[in-house]
């Protein structure tokens, strides 16, 4: 059973076909030899671009063209962010390690440090950052007045998007306007927004865990 992975930076669908142009280019040298392909990932990214591109097809510019996720990040590829609430800056490094346990199973461990070198507790951030990534809009608004709740700088390995900065205002009681590079009017549900800034905050304060008893 032979498995084959890929780079991070590289792209699954091209790998994916090289590797199939090789086993094949294999299977003609050599009489005899064949293979039996069990699962192939770029098989599902060219069907997902078939489908995008079908889609955008029928959209309607106007209507249709309107993203429905406030925030469109891929966390595995973001190695920082600075977060700005009332006026104060806080700025976190992402380091990530694959360390490997007593039978030898690989693990991501990843570590959040704030730039003075403190150490933020990772079950905490890791659940703000996925609750402002899993969020769903709204809807959308023209108006983009209001009060700002936070704003986020997210640096990327990406290309194209190596800077993504995201702001969050208080639009009404229940909806955060939310704003993309200055460009989405997408509206998010404020209590998430309210809840993953509490936790930010909380982390970089060292209020996280156990809370001491007194006796």
């Amino acid at each position: 059973l032979l498995s084959f992975q890929k780079q991070s930076n590289q792209s699954t669908a091209d790998v994916a076909g090289r590797i199939t142009e090789e086993l094949n280019a294999l299977s003609e040298e050599y009489e005899g030899l064949s293979f039996v392909e069990l699962m192939n990932q770029g098989d599902y990214i060219d069907i997902v671009i078939d489908s995008v591109l079908d889609n955008l097809l029928d959209l309607t510019p106007e209507t249709d063209m309107i993203p429905t996720d406030p925030v469109r990040l891929t966390l595995d590829d973001v190695t920082g962010f600075d977060v700005t609430v009332d006026g104060e800056t806080y700025s976190v490094t992402i380091t990530r390690e694959t360390v490997y346990d007593d039978d030898g199973n690989a693990a991501e461990e990843v570590t959040y440090t704030l730039a003075d070198g403190t150490e933020l507790d990772t079950e905490t951030v890791d659940g703000a950052l996925s609750t402002l990534n899993g969020m769903t809009g709204d809807g959308t608004a023209t108006d983009r007045s209001g009060t700002e709740l936070a704003s986020f700088t997210f640096y990327q390995e990406r290309e194209g998007y190596e800077t993504v900065t995201l702001s969050f205002k208080t639009y009404n009681s229940s909806d955060c306007l939310t704003t993309l590079n200055g460009e989405t009017g997408i509206l998010a549900p404020l209590d998430s927004v309210q809840t993953a800034v509490d936790d930010l905050l909380a982390a970089f304060s060292g209020e996280t865990g156990e809370e001491e008893t007194e006796e």
